[in-house]
């Protein structure tokens, strides 16, 4: 085992997942009357959005889908890698470096992209609209995200919905809530970003489709437009998903990656060779980088004397209670004879 601060990582031999790893717990039952020491827990795992100052990195060389490598990690550690700077992405690089002992050129990482996470340009942003929704209607075999760029919406015919790069230029449909006709077609050709900055401009936004009535309006204002693909204000951010839910920005992505070859490519793997990232196909098989993320422990001590129960539920509520009041939510609460 190699250690670096403030990180350390594993190259890993086991065989893996084979059964959940369990905690141990044991409480003590103090007679009435007794003195106790409370002995306060303070917990953090390193699992917050903000970078992680204590994680181990393990690289386990068995060859599993992108799903069944998440649930090992899972199931042996805390997740699948998550890659917040390069320094971690070096630090990866260098866990294989002179192995003779790995037979492919690819390792997993936590990085997917979800095709039907969508987000609609007016209204509150953390909205994500499922692609079956009863009230959006995809064109047949849609959304495909051909050649991993297409992650801007335009409407087929007058309701059915088909994904698009955000840089070709479409007609639009802004909505505008201070006109009596509601929705106006512009037949300028204009990006998406461009058209929502025109709409924002002139009227409210790009039209939004968030009932089977907005549907309808909308399939009504389009009718005879004679125009077979128009701008509408969905969207999503591509490859933002880490299997841990973690934030980060950082990408290392290789030459004209990510492209989704074969239109089934949507989780990312590090090439072992050329040290960039790649999308893959989730169901072909790579070893894979895990994380485990180190918990530091902080012990608070307090003695007194009491005729009460100290472990009855009431007194822990009380005690948890108070403890939270003060911002502290990740805690244990222990009770020991003296």
């Amino acid at each position: 085992m190699i250690r670096q601060k403030p990180h350390s990582f594993h190259s890993d031999h086991f065989t893996c997942c084979q059964g959940r790893r369990k905690a141990e717990c044991q409480r003590m039952k103090p007679r009435m009357g007794e003195i106790n020491i409370l002995v306060l827990l303070l917990l953090s795992a390193g699992l917050s959005t903000s970078f992680p100052y204590s994680r181990e990195y393990h690289f386990v060389n068995q060859r599993m889908s992108w799903t069944e490598a998440q649930r090992c990690c899972r199931e042996n550690f805390t997740d699948l890698v998550t890659i917040f700077n390069s320094d971690i992405n070096e630090l990866l690089m260098t866990m294989v470096q002179n192995r003779n002992d790995i037979s492919v050129a690819g390792a997993w990482i936590g990085l997917y992209d979800n095709v039907y996470s969508w987000k609609w340009s007016m209204g509150d942003k953390s909205i994500y609209i499922d692609g079956k929704h009863e009230f959006l209607t995809w064109f047949k075999g849609q959304p495909n995200n051909l050649n991993g760029n297409q992650h801007c919406m335009v409407i087929e015919g007058t309701k059915e919905l088909n994904d698009a790069p955000c840089d070709t230029p479409y007609p639009f449909l802004c909505f505008d809530a201070n006109s009596t006709t509601s929705y106006v077609l512009v037949k300028e050709k204009q990006t998406w970003p461009k058209a929502q900055s025109y709409c924002r401009t002139h009227h409210t936004d790009l039209a939004s489709i968030r009932s089977n009535e907005e549907k309808s309006n909308i399939a009504l204002a389009l009718t005879g437009s004679g125009f077979t693909q128009i701008l509408i204000g969905l969207y999503r951010d591509p490859w933002t998903s880490w299997s841990d839910n973690s934030t980060s920005m950082f990408t290392n992505w290789g030459p004209s990656q990510p492209n989704n070859y074969l239109l089934q490519q949507s989780c990312a793997l590090i090439n072992l060779d050329l040290w960039k990232w790649y999308d893959g196909d989730c169901n072909s098989r790579f070893p894979f980088y895990c994380f485990k993320a180190v918990t530091k422990q902080m012990i608070l001590k307090v003695k007194t004397q009491s005729e009460a129960n100290m472990n009855s539920a009431e007194i822990q509520q009380q005690l948890e209670t108070h403890m939270q009041t003060k911002g502290l939510t990740n805690f244990k609460i222990l009770w020991r004879s003296v």
